[in-house]
């Protein structure tokens, strides 16, 4: 057998051709394709689906074949950081879409009482068991930090019974829901629908394929006031004297950033 094989095996008394329905392998399937893609992108292996599918070997009494091929040593290291996220030592932080396939996998075992196992070559010469109708899935850590920042964008509403909230859009187009306390609330109230504004505050992010903004608390704001382009250089100049002081030709310089 290739060592770029790898092969699902599902298991069970009351497993046949006439009792397992597509509608109830699809969901399985389908969260080990995105699994895969999902360790690709986090790894940095490109994984083209297309390329490494997976297919029905075999189904009779008691028992499924699906088979998976690689073509790769890179996809089966792949393969492999996935199936080490259904064992309780398992250290590392799988992508959203491994914690789905786990989960999905232990459904199955446990809505029909069927054992899944998988074989590698690549992995182990004996086959590993991957979930009965007992399995516990482990307790997954979710890659998450905060830090003080800002945001600019407008309050397009704000309020809240118990805990107040504001909508902010952002200059980029992105609308924002932010935690804030009553009294920054009834402050913030008063700049609805009315010009940009520099919002400081701590903003929490979590792993999801990418880097999300799971909260942002507003800690205060300042209301962003146009001015015109001299007042504008005037306030910058300060920032910009060191810099520029240092250049010989400055005529020179922008010409050549203009190009």
């Amino acid at each position: 057998m290739s060592e770029n094989v790898f092969d699902f095996r599902i298991e069970g008394d009351q497993l046949s051709p006439a009792t397992m329905s597509f509608f109830e392998l699809a969901p399985f399937l389908q969260a080990f394709c995105e699994a895969v893609v999902a360790e690709g992108k986090k790894l940095g292996i490109p994984v083209n689906i297309g390329e490494n599918s997976i297919n029905l070997v075999q189904i009779e009494e008691g028992s499924l074949f699906l088979k998976y091929i690689g073509r790769s040593e890179q996809i089966m290291g792949l393969l492999a950081s996935i199936i080490s996220a259904f064992t309780f030592s398992y250290t590392g932080i799988p992508t959203p879409k491994t914690i789905d396939f786990v989960k999905s996998t232990a459904d199955l075992s446990r809505r029909n009482n069927y054992t899944v196992s998988c074989y590698s070559p690549y992995i182990s010469q004996q086959p590993i068991k991957l979930t009965d109708k007992y399995y516990q899935a482990p307790k997954f850590e979710t890659m998450s930090f905060k830090e003080s920042t800002w945001i600019y964008g407008s309050l397009v509403s704000i309020g809240g019974k118990t805990t107040p909230t504001a909508h902010i859009v952002s200059l980029d187009g992105r609308n924002i829901t932010c935690k804030l306390n009553k009294d920054m609330a009834q402050k913030m109230a008063l700049q609805l629908y009315g010009t940009v504004l520099h919002i400081i505050g701590e903003a929490s992010y979590e792993y999801n394929d990418d880097w999300i903004l799971n909260e942002f608390i507003i800690h205060d704001f300042l209301e962003m006031k146009s001015t015109g382009i001299v007042q504008a250089v005037h306030a910058i100049k300060p920032y910009l004297v060191e810099k520029y002081n240092s250049i010989d030709d400055v005529d020179s310089h922008f010409r050549n950033m203009r190009d």
